[in-house]
């Protein structure tokens, strides 16, 4: 069974033969970045304010249900996970 749960840590700092890790592969192909994690939302047509979706039950009632993953140096977006989705040091 796969479980979609532990994360996606999957980079080691074993180095191959050639002396590398998958660390110094993303460096040096320029995947080596920090991530921003945006709230989802929406601008409301009628006041204008900014409207963040939040779960309405359960253990996560009152976080919002959806976040932005971006590159934290050009802010261009990466993807889009739950609100229960953990802040993890990769993506």
């Amino acid at each position: 069974m796969i479980d979609n749960h532990t994360g996606h840590d999957f980079l080691t700092s074993e180095v191959s033969d050639e002396g590398r890790s998958s660390f110094d592969v993303a460096r040096e192909c320029g995947a080596d970045f920090d991530l921003h994690y945006a709230t989802k939302g929406f601008i409301h047509p009628i006041h204008n304010g900014f409207v963040a979706p939040k779960y309405k039950n359960g253990k996560h009632r009152d976080k919002v249900t959806g976040k932005y993953i971006l590159r934290a140096d050009t802010y261009e977006p990466l993807g889009v996970v739950s609100g229960k989705y953990p802040v993890r040091d990769g993506y």
